[in-house]
């Protein structure tokens, strides 16, 4: 006998027990997962809550569609009349009536304690300053007082 006859009987020989053993090891699963299957029945109960329904058909849809916005319009149309009821200028408003709304809802109670023309400034506290915004940020002032000649107006 040679070497060579040895390990080719070494390598059928490994192989075979290879093989033998992932057999075992896939029946073992096969077995397990029967095994959770079965308590898994036993364990679960019928819910007679959840139903399978019916296939849903283009005619079944369609009888189901006619039925759905017949439903919509009707609820739609008793909101339109109890809105309609609640607030009769519900729609689209001109805008004499949007103004005449804002004055009628206006709150007047802000502005009790000013009377027109009752303005509370202070003209000396402004300085008027006329010209634009120079790149240096220098700005030209004007003294309205002073004549084109620079001297003082006499009053």
């Amino acid at each position: 006998v040679g070497m060579h006859s040895v390990t080719g009987v070494l390598q059928h020989v490994q192989a075979f027990l290879i093989q033998y053993l992932d057999d075992e090891e896939k029946a073992l699963q096969v077995k397990r997962g029967k095994d959770l299957e079965d308590k898994h029945k036993s364990t679960v109960k019928v819910d007679p809550t959840i139903r399978m329904g019916n296939s849903v058909t283009p005619e079944l849809f369609m009888e189901w569609q006619k039925k759905h916005l017949a439903a919509k319009a009707i609820r739609k149309a008793a909101e339109l009349k109890l809105s309609n009821k609640t607030n009769p200028n519900l729609g689209k408003l001109t805008g004499r009536q949007l103004w005449d709304r804002s004055l009628n809802e206006a709150d007047w109670d802000l502005f009790a304690g000013q009377e027109e023309g009752d303005m509370d400034l202070d003209a000396a506290g402004f300085e008027f300053v006329l010209g634009s915004d120079d790149e240096d940020g220098d700005e030209e002032e004007y003294d309205f007082d002073e004549n084109d000649d620079g001297e003082a107006a006499s009053s």
